[in-house]
């Protein structure tokens, strides 16, 4: 599916385009009705992309073993017309964090590395390194607040779409902020029975 949103952060505010994939358990692996998941189809920590999240409303899909296993309910699911989710902001500070985004780094912004560009002759050096490594480009920010909603615009599972809206932090600065707003929308592929 493609997610087309704006995050605003601390370093800038960048529109985006990312395709990933969406995941769908019913039932919810614990309390939820249903569980929502948002992942990437690469490895952020490896080649970043503003826009990439990975999102989940139940830590089952976690990368780390012992969070996944754990199944916390990382957001408060409710199913009508459409599926709605909110954050749990308490969850979010369960570590590693299961959840995060992609926004821009200080390679990005002007100045780079706290104002380190004021040295002679240094700063187009440091620009050309900063900017040439992507991860030092990117911030990655914990989603805290917010949530979202999909829905299946034909009323049956052909089509998923629905939108994001969310407030995040970086895991050990609660200065550096950000807000993901986007909306997303692709073709449902296929449904598996959970145990």
């Amino acid at each position: 599916m493609n997610i087309q949103g704006n995050v605003n952060s601390n370093y800038g505010n960048q529109q985006f385009s990312v395709n990933q994939y969406a995941m769908l358990r019913d039932p919810g692996a614990n309390a939820n009705q249903v569980d929502f998941f948002l992942f990437t189809f690469n490895d952020p920590n490896v080649s970043p992309q503003v826009g990439q999240i990975i999102l989940m409303t139940n830590s089952l899909g976690a990368g780390n073993p012992g969070i996944r296993s754990a199944r916390f309910d990382l957001a408060r699911v409710t199913v009508s017309n459409v599926y709605q989710f909110v954050l749990d902001s308490g969850m979010s500070f369960q570590l590693p964090s299961s959840n995060v985004f992609v926004a821009t780094g200080v390679g990005n912004s002007p100045g780079g590395l706290g104002g380190l560009n004021f040295l002679p002759g240094a700063g187009g050096v440091l620009g050309e390194i900063i900017n040439s490594a992507p991860v030092l480009s990117s911030s990655y920010l914990i989603p805290r607040n917010g949530g979202g909603y999909f829905y299946f615009p034909n009323g049956h599972q052909v089509n998923i779409a629905g939108e994001l809206d969310i407030l995040g932090t970086a895991i050990d600065n609660a200065n550096l902020q950000g807000n993901y707003r986007a909306t997303f929308g692709g073709t449902y592929i296929s449904s598996y029975i959970c145990n």
